[in-house]
């Protein structure tokens, strides 16, 4: 790294010697600039100080008096929305629109991989307003297939998954809400990533006990309940909700919301007050 200063140092034999003394040992520093994250580069400023770990420089107004950086807000948590069976994440966050006003949340729509083929899917493109726009986050029909040496169903959850990860990109999540279908893919999902996630917010969930493939999940959990529910049973519901142990180790035990509308996640200022409480 120190090469090209020796090479001007030879180059330019009339130089005092104390020049040609620093330019022989201060070496020329490398810069790596990352393709994904350009960078400007300052020869002077308290960025640059900040970088090299060094401490910033202090503002200081017309009077001489030292002026303190403002606290920086802690971040907001980072949130997955996992949408229905012949919906798409488009749709979820439209319709959730009046109740992500009340968050204070990073919230994250994915849309699921997999076309949605029941017999209700041509009601619901004329909704989506157009063909192939109703996802499901599972095959309707699971394709036969071999793993670890034995025949079993494959009913499309690796491409979900595969969705979910390049949504989350290295900075994960902090919680899940899950609506209907997409209550299955939020258990599947913590199964296989029980860490990172903190919190489960389940509404009008089927019973997906079976997708909890590691057994009682040990994670905080809201489950909301719709008393005009004509899709879902209560006691599906019920039956997922055993699926989580009955405290988590940070000792808060699964909840519920019980509001009186049908099939949907509710919006309601009450609703929005216990989001934020949990």
């Amino acid at each position: 790294i120190a090469g090209p200063s020796r090479c001007i140092a030879r180059a330019c034999p009339n130089l005092p010697s104390p020049a040609r003394h620093l330019l022989a040992a201060r070496p020329v520093r490398k810069i790596i600039v990352d393709d994904h994250a350009p960078l400007r580069a300052r020869a002077h400023g308290s960025l640059k100080r900040a970088a090299m770990g060094r401490r910033p420089a202090r503002a200081v107004d017309a009077g001489g008096t030292t002026l303190l950086p403002a606290p920086m807000a802690p971040p907001r948590p980072r949130v997955l929305f996992l949408h229905g069976y012949t919906s798409n994440g488009t749709l979820f966050a439209r319709k959730l629109a009046g109740l992500l006003g009340a968050l204070d949340i990073e919230p994250v729509f994915v849309t699921a991989p997999h076309e949605a083929r029941a017999g209700w899917v041509e009601e619901a493109a004329a909704e989506l307003g157009e063909r192939g726009a109703a996802r499901s986050w599972f095959r309707d029909e699971p394709k036969p297939s071999r793993a670890a040496g034995r025949e079993e169903d494959d009913d499309g959850w690796g491409e979900s998954l595969a969705a979910i990860a390049l949504a989350a990109g290295s900075g994960g999540f902090d919680g899940v809400v899950g609506f209907s279908q997409g209550c299955r893919a939020a258990l599947r999902l913590q199964s296989v990533a029980p860490g990172p996630i903190r919190f489960v917010v389940l509404c009008a969930s089927p019973d997906c006990a079976a997708d909890a493939r590691l057994g009682l999940l040990c994670v905080p959990s809201l489950h909301v309940l719709g008393e005009a529910d004509s899709l879902v049973p209560r006691a599906d519901s019920e039956a997922t909700m055993r699926a989580f142990a009955p405290s988590s180790p940070a000792g808060a035990a699964a909840e519920v919301f019980v509001h009186a509308g049908a099939h949907t996640v509710p919006s309601s200022p009450e609703f929005a007050s216990k989001l934020r409480a949990f």
